[in-house]
């Protein structure tokens, strides 16, 4: 479950903002996509915290029980409106937020979760710019410009990160 998440939203997040799908010269730089994936991580981190910290409220404990996606949709709207974020940043935190807590045992291994996931992405991101500005000085046929050639290195590197994970994990 954590690979296909990873894979998913750094494909999204690499993505985004792209006018067209060519090998164009990336816009991003390695620090800002750490940067990102830092800041990703926090807000994570703090959507999740206030989610567990509206849990111990006793006379909304079984409101917040009852609707969690809900709650944490809107933690996670007002964190990323607060930013001036993406919808794309908005429905990653409340996928991976409600993800993160159905699974998780206690907070500190929930939190354990958002680092992984977060640094995951962050990875997938960096091979996918390296990859890009690597492609962007090679000789590509024409038929494969575009879509073709992006899922394709997004399939590959979903491979070599499984393979890393199962290693680690």
């Amino acid at each position: 479950m954590v690979y296909s998440l990873i894979i998913t939203f750094g494909l999204l997040f690499a993505i985004r903002g792209v006018k067209s799908l060519t090998l164009q010269n990336p816009e991003k730089t390695l620090p800002e996509v750490w940067r990102q994936a830092v800041d990703f991580c926090l807000t994570l981190a703090f959507t999740l915290l206030y989610f567990e910290a509206s849990l111990c409220i006793v006379g909304i404990q079984s409101f917040v029980q009852d609707h969690a996606l809900l709650v944490i949709g809107f933690l996670a709207y007002v964190f990323s409106k607060y930013q001036k974020k993406t919808d794309i940043f908005f429905l990653s935190m409340t996928v991976l937020t409600f993800l993160i807590y159905s699974e998780q045992k206690n907070l500190l291994h929930g939190l354990f979760w958002v680092g992984a996931v977060s640094i995951g992405i962050a990875l997938f991101r960096t091979c996918f710019l390296g990859l890009r500005y690597k492609l962007l000085f090679s000789r590509v046929p024409k038929m494969m410009q575009g879509w073709p050639i992006l899922c394709l290195l997004a399939s590959l590197l979903s491979l070599a990160l499984w393979g890393i994970g199962r290693l680690i994990f």
